[in-house]
């Protein structure tokens, strides 16, 4: 059977419906505290157990319609998603099957709840009823003002659903209601929540350049875990500590994550063999001054270890500090080697020496360095040497401080 255009869209309205509950599902998980727990289709839409007894229910409502200028349609008065979200609520309260049939216990629990209503929906300031709630929250006098306007709009509209909903509300006990008024919130316009999870990621202190790594894993796991409980028939709450045991790891990979390489361009300098650690190298008979191969090959692996130390810690990967860690361990596997190299030096010809030396450059080349417990690979290992000898901190010459410091 063809579908009409209408179910098409029902559809549509359902599955981004159910994205949207899932997101803010993620992002209350995202913020909880030690000591609180986050379900969804528990207790409500989603609900969070706050450490202090306290709990929030939350009701959630996304549309697709666009008002004239682009964007969702406001929240209105007579609204029924509003309606039938605050008539749940009320039946939720006094639910004698839940053990709330006495006033008393209608009071406690609305005492300690606090009932929200988020919403892509957008908020115009032409809600009166949001307009005349709020200004009861302020002043309790207002509460008379708060009733008049559920009577005004039940004998205004002539949807008989809407009016059941606003008669269910106004059917709750006098002082349960007047609790229950003050913990009614809002949250509208929240047309970007996967905007609203990612800043949420972004001040759990990861790059901002890594928040879609995180978010993307979060997203996957939670979903298949939320599938498997379901299909188990588990009730989904995530407690914090949940939360810690089985996610933190995607936080902390992406914390400790390998250093990223980047190609840059080289353009080699006009005096290649004017550099001191080209001389160097010279000095000791690793090449000939013509092997413009080898001198091209070198400064290009001393260039691209600098501008991957400069583009790390620009981006946040690094510190300052951990670069000067490297350069200072890096110094003192040198000056090791260069000690073994020369022990005897006082007993060998200018020609042993120059076979230490090349002996010595010849197994650090090999060496694996590393900075803050990232493995540098060869080139850039070997760019390390170069540019510590170019300024010079290092040297492969018996001699090299007397000749080129």
């Amino acid at each position: 059977m063809n579908r009409t255009f209408t179910d098409k869209t029902n559809a549509i309205d359902k599955s981004i419906g159910f994205d949207f509950q899932f997101f803010y599902f993620l992002d209350a998980i995202l913020n909880m505290k030690v000591g609180e727990s986050v379900g969804i289709e528990v207790k409500d839409d989603v609900h969070t157990e706050l450490n202090s007894d306290k709990q929030i229910l939350i009701q959630l409502k996304h549309t697709t319609q666009k008002a004239a200028n682009g964007f969702p349609i406001a929240l209105s008065e007579l609204d029924i998603d509003l309606w039938k979200t605050i008539s749940n609520w009320a039946k939720v309260i006094c639910d004698a099957s839940d053990g709330r049939k006495d006033i008393d216990k209608q009071i406690e629990f609305v005492k300690k709840t606090t009932f929200l209503l988020a919403s892509n929906k957008s908020e115009n300031g032409g809600n009166s009823f949001i307009n005349t709630l709020n200004a009861y929250h302020f002043d309790s006098s207002k509460y008379v003002s708060v009733v008049e306007k559920l009577t005004f709009f039940e004998s205004k509209t002539d949807n008989q659903t809407i009016k059941g909903y606003l008669n269910s509300i106004r059917s709750l006990n006098e002082e349960v209601l007047k609790i229950f008024l003050l913990h009614i919130k809002f949250e509208l316009n929240e047309d970007d929540i996967i905007g609203r999870v990612k800043k949420s990621i972004l001040n759990k202190v990861i790059a901002a350049h890594r928040v879609d790594e995180v978010f993307a894993k979060l997203h996957s796991n939670l979903h298949k875990d939320n599938y498997l409980a379901t299909k188990a028939g588990c009730a989904i709450t995530i407690s914090f500590q949940d939360f810690i045991t089985k996610y933190s790891k995607i936080f902390d990979d992406t914390r400790a994550t390998k250093l990223v390489r980047h190609k840059f361009s080289f353009v080699p300098p006009a005096n290649l063999t004017d550099q001191t650690f080209i001389r160097q190298l010279l000095e000791i008979g690793d090449f000939a001054d013509k092997d413009t191969d080898a001198i091209i090959r070198y400064t290009t692996e001393k260039v691209m270890l600098e501008n991957h130390l400069t583009k790390w810690v620009a981006d946040g990967l690094l510190t300052a500090d951990d670069v000067d860690h490297m350069y200072d361990e890096t110094q003192s596997i040198w000056y090791s080697r260069f000690r073994q190299a020369y022990r005897f030096a006082d007993a060998m010809s200018a020609d042993e020496k120059k076979t230490q030396a090349l002996a010595m450059i010849d197994e650090l080349r090999r060496s694996a360095l590393s900075v803050d417990m990232n493995p540098l690979e060869t080139r850039l290992s070997n760019g390390v040497f170069y540019y510590l000898s170019d300024l010079p901190t290092i040297g492969w010459d018996h001699e090299w401080e007397s000749k080129f410091k």
